[in-house]
């Protein structure tokens, strides 16, 4: 097991992990960085708006990134004409 931090950059800004989780792998830390994700968007859309523009750097337990979730990339957006997918 490997300790990874998830730092969320969104429109408030930086928000930093500062206590990480400890995971198997760094696939698990991708899935857990995903449903961050979407969590984040159900927050969003439960306030009337989706802000696509954010993104999730997983970090090593040496703090460095190992892998980058962008907002867009955690869902499928359907049925909306010209936004791109």
């Amino acid at each position: 097991m490997a300790r990874y931090f998830f730092n969320v950059f969104n429109g408030s800004g930086l928000v930093e992990d500062e206590e990480g989780q400890d995971l198997p792998s760094l696939s698990a830390a991708r899935d857990v960085a995903i449903e961050g994700v979407r969590s984040i968007l159900r927050d969003d859309i439960s306030y009337g708006f989706i802000d696509f523009a954010g993104r999730v750097e997983v970090l090593g337990p040496d703090r460095r990134a190992l892998a980058t979730i962008a907002f867009r990339d955690a869902v499928e957006v359907r049925g909306l004409a010209g936004v791109p997918g």
